[in-house]
């Protein structure tokens, strides 16, 4: 395990669920995530989120703050989903925009 703030992460952004639809189109019960398949660290997030705003900061690690292990990447396999029709229709840019909204051209 390593400290550390590179760890990629499967995000999703979803604004209405869908899930109730695709749990009718399965044939039995299982579990899956809602993942994209792409990983991307917080600083990546956090970079992009700047750029969108504008706003030119310098981003600093404190190392006091990170987790004292962590697994190498989580990143969800969304292959269950994607044999159900489902597939993302959002870009986590668009998240991103959507959480800045009027503050960014393009935004919702």
């Amino acid at each position: 395990m390593r400290k550390t703030s590179a760890i990629p992460r499967s995000w999703t952004y979803q604004r209405y669920s869908s899930h109730t639809a695709l749990g009718r189109r399965a044939k039995r019960a299982s579990s899956c995530s809602i993942g994209s398949g792409e990983g991307r660290t917080i600083r990546s997030l956090l970079e992009e989120m700047l750029s969108l705003a504008g706003v030119d900061a310098r981003i600093e690690l404190d190392p006091a703050r990170l987790r004292p292990s962590d697994i190498p990447s989580l990143v969800g396999d969304p292959d269950k989903l994607k044999a159900l029709g489902w597939a993302p229709k959002l870009t986590v840019t668009d998240a991103l925009r959507d959480v800045l909204g009027p503050r960014v051209p393009g935004a919702a």
